[in-house]
């Protein structure tokens, strides 16, 4: 696409001439101030010095073909992925540097050739050594270029200041100069060129401060198209500043003073538009620097006054600029080039305001806000209610500055505020609802003063209000929002009070409220939506008492409410919006989502965030013809399908008032217009007319780094990149070249041989790995753009690590080679040796087997002995004692106390039975990887615990088999706590407890024994250290319960894990 950039003779401009266009700017502004009312107000968007670009004078707008956008400005040429600028400058010492910083025109050629115009030449631009070449016809030193082209023959035309028009063969490398000259007729007019077209039928059109020229190719001469006073089909100006054609082959001629001409070329007639003050939508300036046709037919036509948009069926002019107390107007109003790329976006280059933008994915939505530009327009700012009556006019209820009546036909708007002082005003100024009755009154209900009926032809508001001393008056004055059943009965719903009916004949209210005592009533008096069914029925949504169904034959309500439990009721019981579709469906807005309620069932189906809501706040709900859901919410607007249960999120850059939208600020008119109103005004629109730019967005890689070190720009997966594996670092960086929302635009990717799968990058732009393996890799890259269609094709870049020489295949063979050659020529060394060796070890091993075994059984004797000493030993010395007192007191004839003498006697004696038990127990251990864990403690319990008499059982899965390591384990945790209970406790029942239960092992030993205070066991005592200490090595949780007299339990629970060795085992 050629960029449509014009500039004026750079001529010293005297004071008076700058006083005389400053007086003429202000007369403009205050001219076309009047007709803001009726101009369908755009918003723009803005680049400028503080967003990264080099200044803020735009020569040139270009979008080449890979996607980047390129500007021209008067310090340099700038490169735009709508993230980030790359600048480039001229560099006096650096001859491949750019010719000079002041750019003026640029061109992409057939090849992609970038070509660009300076203050003092042509240069091409060499995209992979990022350098520039620098093309002049040899006699000359320096001059502007301001316009290029290319013809039919792959020939560039360039048009000069001052030198004419240059045609250079690119093959050849040789120039052609057309220049004008007085003596030949068909020379050109006038050597200063301002704009080259190449026209649909091959003609070339040279725009020049002498006229509007055309190029005869068969003559090698130019036809003259001067302006004639006497001809009406002549242009209206010798001094032709831009040129443009149109779809239908019409050519536009934007000149210096005579306004804007069309030229139809069939019939060689000429249509001026010229400005009047007399007709405000008129062109609003004379001089036209650029014209540009956009994709949607829309002509735009820029001036030194501001950016004007041509009705062709009017005629008429739609006038846009710079309003420095309005920061989405233009950023300046002196433009100086349009261009359109090819998702759509205007841009428009300034004067000194740097870049604006106009987005037509940014206008999916009309828009209305209050603004103090506009005291005529809406009179607030947030919308409590929005509603269009029976003749077409839209009433808008704020919630902080009263009622607005907007005629859309003449858009005009008519306010109504509270008057203190007038007792026919408006209630109040703070409306939260509007409704129109099926006899066509208009209530209004307010937040603090109860309800309105407006008299349309007295023009006065009746008021109904709560009276403490009328029991049949409206029960509060706190009205939130208000409906009509199927029988014409009017409902209004109070933030406190409950439900109100009017009886239209008495006038008298009929109050139901929430009874606690009646699970018929009103679930909460806090009621915040009402809503009539297809049927007629009245539903009431509350503020913490869920939903509720209004039966007028037995007056109750049905109710419907939350439950934890039932994941198929209600989803929250905060209802916000309600709406009712015809095929048996309610669904219901909440604070925590959206919930779908057949009719028929009575069940629920939730939709949150998580299925991909913008907010779970849900304050707006309507549907469209095609049967899809509007959901207004806190986080923007959001488009529902219920057959594919998808959303599509909408936000501030698609044209919404602001993110934020009012609960029960939503209106659906005959026509099918939606309406929703938030905090900073409200928003209307067709659904069927918003439509997503389904284009996927071009993709580039614009940095490759090593080592933090940039290493190549611009990828698009043509070359491979070769690494070595000591780039340890590595990143990419990218960009989807679609500009409508860049911010939103989403990244995939995918390094083949590295991630297993693809990986949502979400709005990331970037992407690093470290340590990359030998190889070959595929860095995949895909991208969508803030609508949400994707680049499926992408960029696909190889990558090549090489590795270091040892992980080589050349290396691993030879060093395999070399491992053999090694091995086989040892071998033999080696078996000679090994056998002499093994025989020297044999006689040591069979030695020290025999000191090993002696020690062994030493240290066994030893063990038995000193367990003797302190258990048994010290028992029967202790018995020795009792039995000679025992027998001392009965020749003293202390009969009784003798007998406890025996009796402690008996105990010690059984005592010592139980100890010599377990002695002989180990010198027998039972066998584990032969019996199991549940067979040793079955062994263990009979062969000491009941021969002790001790009731002991053991409750465990017979089959139950653990690693070998963990049941050695675990057993001499159950003996140590077995040995502790019948030394210390003083047993009469004992029960093992070993199982598996909610994926971990448990094992409990129970005893009915004395008990002891856990708070007084000294840390370590009763064995409980061998047991922390075992506990500790199965990764389980120890746990010892005793008081007492109250016995002792003791539990050890295991989590079941391969990491912990306590698999199952077969």
């Amino acid at each position: 696409m050629v960029p449509v950039c014009n500039l004026m003779k750079k001529k010293p401009k005297s004071r008076k001439y700058k006083l005389v266009a400053c007086i003429v700017l202000l007369l403009v502004l205050c001219w076309t101030g009047s007709a803001s009312a009726q101009e369908g107000r755009l918003r723009f968007e803005h680049l400028t010095v503080q967003d990264g670009l080099a200044q803020n004078t735009v020569n040139a707008v270009l979008q080449d073909r890979v996607g980047f956008m390129w500007f021209a400005t008067e310090e340099g040429l700038n490169k735009y992925d709508g993230l980030s600028f790359t600048h480039y400058l001229h560099d006096p010492e650096n001859s491949e540097s750019l010719g000079s910083s002041s750019v003026l025109t640029l061109y992409e050629d057939s090849q992609g050739r970038l070509w660009v115009g300076t203050e003092i030449g042509l240069d091409r631009f060499d995209r992979e050594t990022e350098t520039f070449f620098h093309v002049l016809p040899e006699e000359e030193s320096s001059v502007p270029v301001y316009a290029i082209v290319e013809d039919n023959q792959d020939r560039l035309w360039v048009g000069t200041a001052g030198q004419g028009v240059w045609v250079w063969d690119a093959e050849t490398g040789i120039f052609e100069r057309f220049s004008q000259n007085p003596q030949e007729s068909g020379s050109l007019a006038d050597d200063y060129i301002y704009d080259i077209l190449l026209g649909s039928d091959g003609s070339m059109w040279i725009a020049t401060a002498g006229g509007l020229e055309r190029f005869d190719s068969k003559g090698l001469t130019f036809e003259h198209h001067p302006r004639d006073m006497t001809n009406p089909d002549s242009p209206s100006s010798n001094s032709v500043q831009s040129l443009f054609e149109d779809k239908s082959g019409m050519l536009w001629i934007g000149t210096d003073g005579g306004g804007l001409n069309r030229y139809d070329p069939q019939r060689g007639s000429f249509t001026f538009y010229l400005h009047s003050n007399a007709d405000r939508d008129s062109i609003v300036d004379n001089r036209v620097l650029a014209i540009l046709e956009d994709q949607e037919g829309g002509l735009w036509v820029g001036t030194p006054y501001g950016l004007d948009r041509l009705d062709r069926e009017t005629g008429r002019f739609s006038h846009y600029r710079h309003n420095p107390a309005d920061p989405e107007t233009l950023s300046s109003s002196q433009i100086q080039c349009l261009y359109e790329d090819r998702s759509g976006v205007l841009w428009i280059g300034t004067n000194g305001g740097g870049l604006s933008q106009f987005k037509r994915s940014a206008h999916k939505f009309n828009m209305y806000q209050a603004s103090p530009l506009s005291p005529e327009g809406l009179s607030g700012s947030s919308i409590g209610s929005i509603l269009e009556d029976r003749n077409g006019k839209l009433w808008v209820g704020t919630q902080e500055a009263g009622l607005n009546l907007l005629d859309r036909e003449t858009d005009a708007w008519t306010v109504y505020r509270h008057d203190p002082d007038n007792r026919n005003s408006l209630g109040s100024d703070l409306i939260s609802s509007l409704l129109q009755d099926s006899t066509g009154n208009l209530w209004i209900g307010f937040y603090d003063d109860g309800l309105d009926r407006f008299d349309a032809s007295a023009r006065q508001f009746i008021h109904s209000r709560y009276q403490y001393d009328n029991p049949k008056s409206l029960s509060s004055n706190s009205v939130i929002c208000l409906a009509e059943d199927g029988a014409g009965n009017l409902w209004i719903g109070t933030l406190n009070n409950g439900l109100d009916r009017l009886d239209p004949n008495s006038g008298e209210f009929i109050h139901y409220r929430h009874n606690p005592a009646n699970p018929s009533s009103l679930s909460s008096d806090e009621v915040l939506v009402l809503y009539t069914g297809l049927d007629g029925s009245l539903w009431v949504g509350t503020y913490d008492g869920g939903l509720n169904r209004w039966d007028p034959e037995s007056e109750t309500f049905q109710r419907y409410l939350h439950d934890p439990s039932n994941s198929e009721s209600l989803g929250s019981n905060q209802i916000y919006s309600l709406w009712e579709h015809p095929q048996g469906v309610l669904w219901v807005g909440t604070r925590d989502g959206l919930d779908r309620l057949e009719l028929a069932s009575g069940l629920f189906r939730h939709y949150d965030a998580a299925d991909g809501l913008p907010s779970n706040t849900i304050n707006g709900i309507l549907s469209d013809e095609q049967g899809r859901l509007w959901l207004s919410t806190t986080k923007g607007l959001s488009r529902f399908d219920p057959q594919t249960e998808t959303f599509q999120n909408y936000s501030v850059e698609d044209g919404l008032q602001s993110l934020e939208f009012n609960s029960r600020s939503a209106f659906r008119s005959r026509s099918g217009e939606l309406f929703f109103g938030g905090v900073e005004g409200f928003n209307t629109f067709f659904p069927d007319e918003v439509t997503d730019t389904s284009t996927p967005p071009p993709l580039v890689i614009t940095a490759f780094e090593k080592q933090n070190q940039l290493a190549a720009k611009d990828l698009t997966g043509d070359k491979p990149l070769e690494l070595s594996y000591k780039d340890s670092f590595i990143s990419f960086e990218f960009a989807a070249l679609d500009y409508n929302a860049p911010m939103k635009n989403q990244y995939a990717y995918q390094l083949v041989g590295f991630d297993p799968n693809w990986i949502d990058a979400g709005t990331r732009n970037f992407v690093s790995y470290t340590n990359l393996k030998g190889g070959k890799y595929t860095f995949h890259l895909k991208a969508a753009n803030s609508d949400g269609a994707w680049n499926e094709t992408g960029i696909a870049v190889p990558v090549i690590v090489t590795p270091p020489v040892w992980e080589t295949g050349w290396f691993r063979v030879l060093s395999v080679l070399a491992l053999a050659g090694a091995v086989v020529g040892g071998y033999q060394w080696r078996v000679s040796s090994i056998q002499k060796r093994n025989r020297e070890l044999e006689q040591k091993v069979a030695e020290l087997s025999q000191k090993v075994e002696e020690a062994a059984v030493a240290a066994e004797r030893n063990r038995l002995a000193r367990d003797l000493h302190d258990s048994v030993t010290q028992s029967l010395y202790s018995l020795t004692l009792l039995t000679e007192a025992s027998l001392r007191l009965l020749e003293e004839g202390e009969v009784a106390e003798s007998r406890e003498y025996q009796v402690r006697t008996g105990e010690i004696a059984q005592q010592s039975l139980q100890e010599m038990r377990l002695l002989v127990f180990e010198l027998r251990p039972p066998e584990l990887d032969k019996i199991g864990l549940v067979g040793a403690l079955e062994h263990r319990l009979e062969s000491v615990e009941r021969r002790a008499g001790v009731q002991a059982w053991l409750i465990a899965d017979r089959d139950l088999r653990l690693d070998p390591l963990v049941e050695q384990q675990l057993y001499l945790f159950v003996k140590e706590a077995l040995n502790n209970a019948l030394k210390h406790a003083g047993l009469y029942t004992i029960t093992v407890w070993l199982g598996i239960e909610g994926g971990s092992l448990w094992l409990e030993i129970r005893d009915t024994g004395r008990g002891f205070d856990t708070g007084k066991v000294i840390d370590g005592g009763l064995g409980l250290v061998s047991m922390r200490e075992r506990a500790k090595q199965l990764g389980g949780q120890l746990e010892v319960n005793s008081s007492p007299g109250e016995g002792t339990c003791v539990r050890l629970s295991c989590p079941l894990g391969e990491e912990r060795g306590t698999q199952l085992g077969s």
